[in-house]
């Protein structure tokens, strides 16, 4: 009889038994203690079933929901050098130092060159001025040779 009563127990929990064996199921439990204690396992856990499930409408996620993630994750990324480059705020000012060193570094090299420097360092006025420590001789074109040579190897700026 228990093995009976076992097979329908589902049957009588969701009430799909006839008034008979809905009654045979009832007298039978009123008698057997270990058959009604497995149907208040049963009840029980079919209770902490109906507990778990989540309500029916909370399955999908709410809308924007996988843009707020991805938000998230973009923002947490760690910057790289060259994002730090490539910023539009940080190319302006690095374009202004630029123009700012290039006109101090113009300037000074402006203030501080002078005419009679330029003149007297240029190529030709070298060549052209006669070298203190040998005199050219006019009529001596290899020996006027060697000593533009000379002045050109020793030439300093």
């Amino acid at each position: 009889m228990h093995d009976n009563i076992r097979e329908h127990l589902e049957s009588y929990l969701e009430g799909k038994c006839t008034g008979a064996q809905t009654e045979m199921f009832q007298n039978h439990l009123a008698g057997c203690r270990d058959c009604r204690s497995l149907l208040e396992e049963m009840v029980e856990t079919s209770r902490l079933v109906q507990v778990l499930k989540p309500p029916a409408g909370d399955l999908e996620p709410a809308p924007g929901f996988y843009g707020r993630v991805m938000n998230r994750i973009e923002a947490r990324r760690r910057a790289s050098f060259w994002d730090f480059l490539l910023d539009p705020v940080f190319g302006k000012r690095l374009v202004l130092a630029s123009l700012a060193l290039v006109v101090i570094l113009g300037s000074y090299m402006a203030a501080t060159s002078t005419d009679t420097d330029q003149i007297a360092t240029a190529p030709e006025a070298i060549l052209g001025a006669p070298h203190s420590a040998e005199p050219v001789p006019s009529e001596d074109v290899d020996q006027a040779r060697d000593v533009i040579l000379v002045q050109l190897a020793t030439y300093r700026e």
